[in-house]
């Protein structure tokens, strides 16, 4: 691989730390980077809008540097199992995050099973952007966020529920501020 693909891969994919690590090593130790498949892992299951992204982006790199991506999914713990997974493997390059707030800064600062601090991460590059819309149910009379809350605050009979990625996520510190809101 050329010096000119090498470095565009390391700057879209982060691996800052292989480099570093190729650095110190004699010129006649290094060999080609990268020379075995890429791990990208995903902090959620397969199927939902993380892992899509990761699997474009993963195919992408995969092109670029002529090695296989392989996406792999841990899901659970609002992401701290797949953190926990990238901080634990070797700081070679061949491991890197799909990361989001919710593991990256959220679950180290709420959660004390969380074992990292988010400076145990590095940004290499945003890679995607996600929106993040309310959405309610057919039939409930709510167009707008004013007749959603309107609409919560004339039925605290019947409770709404809302679902999220798990406790302590952006997700579900907005849904208990709009429930707050409500009240």
């Amino acid at each position: 691989m050329d010096s000119i693909n090498r470095r565009r891969f390391l700057q879209y994919a982060g691996f800052a730390a292989g480099s570093a690590a190729l650095a110190g090593l004699p010129a006649f130790a290094a060999e080609a980077f990268p020379s075995k498949p890429l791990s990208l892992v995903v902090p959620y299951p397969a199927g939902g809008a993380s892992d899509t992204s990761a699997r474009i982006f993963g195919e992408s790199i995969s092109k670029s540097v002529r090695q296989q991506v392989v996406v792999e999914n841990y899901g659970g713990g609002t992401g701290l199992i797949g953190a926990n997974k990238v901080l634990a493997a070797p700081a070679d390059g061949y491991t890197f995050f799909h990361g989001s707030i919710n593991e990256v800064f959220l679950a180290p600062l709420l959660n004390p099973a969380a074992r990292y601090k988010p400076q145990d991460f590095m940004l290499a590059a945003p890679i995607s952007d996600a929106n993040i819309v309310l959405m309610v149910r057919n039939g409930i009379p709510a167009d707008t966020l004013d007749k959603f809350i309107d609409y919560a605050k004339q039925n605290k009979a019947k409770p709404l529920t809302y679902a999220t990625v798990g406790i302590d996520s952006i997700y579900h510190l907005m849904g208990d501020a709009l429930a707050r809101g409500s009240a």
